[in-house]
């Protein structure tokens, strides 16, 4: 590497800290570090920057003295630097039920977050790339994510710190070899198991190859989402009145989607930053039909309002989905194809012969499934295509039409795959009569069937 190399990996780290607010500097950052390559260059930053820093490791026994290697090399680095180390083992096995990825994410940031209360420290230090930052944009692209998903990570945002994300994977590597940084490589991450190690290892090799621009053309996308926030903020000041009211004649007049493009924007900007899901933002078609004193139920806590002539955005006081709901919980096929799963007393399971029906259970086509689902609470503009109809239904009315109301309708939840599509609803378990569920007509069992996902209510 040349010294223009060094110059370029340290003057980004130092552009980096250079957009942090200055008692974040002071208090100093928990840096997650596993020991790869991208983590131990970030160390080292951290350390020829002279800044407090106290470095987090997890074990998540994965890997037998593989991962204890990891540890031990995080231990030395840290003692090296003269850092205090902080070390979780995780429960292996635990980790192992449902999806391994999700669940590893989630104890990792449980733990980095009471590190950085207990040593008050001001954040967290993430060593995510811009190839990473590539990744996370791609497979939101993938999953059907719309548009106002597409702004990727940020360098700084609410207590997370990415100071290598504007830097290239390949850049890091070199560094670390050159400065002779010690690093291991985790092996799992070279399979193409998981989805996003498929996009790594296959998709976007493929990708660059066919089209040699689609790297900047993705990392140019948050710009263009900026861009598009800032077209309708223009519009917003335009059109709304002093009070924050959308004139019914501006909003009706409209095309379809710049409709959605504007009361997105205005929902993520009032309302804290939530997003609407494609359903919600199909239904706003029905707003021209809606009358004076009626409100049309955006989901996420949100709704549209129709006041005379002027249309206004509030906040619900009556959610279909209470706290007391799951959180959304992954579902994926390649983990069901070792042994089933229990989640929210909802069983899951792969099988290769059909089951005779009875009312707790559930068969889909797993032919036609993704390997990843999510198994969540519905939103109003939810739609599917129940079996046996030819046209789609909105969940809440599907609902009401099986006689499920009330308290009993909150409950029911839907299996989605990851670009949206509603796959199953799932009724309550106490439903009176009985019934498991629909699922969509897409999905439904044929007599070349061999590859059957059961779902088990009871």
């Amino acid at each position: 590497m040349s010294r223009s190399g060094f110059f370029a990996i340290e003057k980004a780290f130092t552009r980096s800290l250079a957009e942090l607010p200055a008692e974040v500097l002071k208090e100093g950052f928990v840096a997650g570090i596993s020991g790869g390559p991208d983590s131990m260059v970030m160390l080292r930053l951290f350390h020829l920057m002279n800044l407090p820093v106290t470095v987090a490791h997890v074990n998540y026994g994965q890997r037998a003295m593989d991962s204890d290697r990891d540890e031990e090399l995080v231990r030395r680095a840290a003692a090296g630097y003269g850092y205090d180390f902080r070390l979780l083992r995780a429960d292996a096995e635990e980790l192992k039920i449902g999806n391994f990825q999700d669940n590893a994410r989630k104890v990792r940031y449980r733990f980095l977050v009471e590190v950085m209360q207990e040593n008050g420290h001001a954040c967290i230090a993430l060593a995510h790339h811009e190839d990473d930052q590539i990744e996370t944009i791609l497979f939101k692209i993938l999953r059907g994510a719309g548009p106002g998903s597409w702004t990727g990570m940020k360098v700084w945002e609410e207590g997370l710190f990415r100071p290598l994300l504007n830097c290239t994977r390949g850049l890091i590597e070199q560094y670390a070899d050159v400065k002779k940084i010690g690093y291991r490589i985790d092996e799992s991450n070279l399979a193409a198991d998981y989805t996003r190690n498929y996009l790594r290892q296959i998709v976007f090799p493929e990708l660059q190859n066919k089209i040699p621009g689609c790297r900047q053309n993705i990392l140019n996308l948050p710009v263009i989402v900026s861009s598009i926030d800032q077209s309708m903020a223009w519009i917003a000041g335009k059109i709304l009145d002093e009070t924050g009211r959308i004139p019914a004649d501006e909003l009706l007049g409209m095309d379809a989607s710049l409709r959605k493009s504007l009361i997105l924007y205005l929902v993520k900007s009032r309302f804290g930053g939530i997003s609407l899901s494609a359903g919600s933002l199909d239904r706003l078609d029905e707003c021209e039909n809606l009358k004076t004193g009626k409100f049309l139920d955006l989901g996420s806590g949100t709704v549209l309002y129709r006041d005379q002539e002027h249309f206004l955005l509030q906040a619900s006081h009556d959610e279909v989905c209470d706290d007391s709901m799951p959180e959304d919980i992954a579902i994926r096929l390649s983990d069901l194809e070792k042994s089933s799963i229990t989640r929210n007393g909802i069983t899951f399971a792969l099988g290769t012969g059909r089951l005779p029906f009875t009312s707790t259970r559930l068969q889909l086509n797993a032919a036609m499934l993704p390997d990843e689902l999510l198994l969540r609470r519905w939103d109003n503009g939810d739609r599917f295509t129940p079996l046996g109809m030819s046209g789609t239904q909105l969940i809440s009315d599907h609902l009401t039409n099986r006689r499920i109301t009330g308290s009993k309708k909150k409950e029911a939840l839907v299996l989605e795959a990851f670009d949206g599509t509603i796959c199953a609803v799932i009724f309550p378990t106490r439903f009176a009569e009985k019934e498991a569920g629909t699922i969509d007509a897409r999905f439904a069992l044929d007599n070349s069937s061999n590859r059957i996902l059961r779902i088990e209510t009871q």
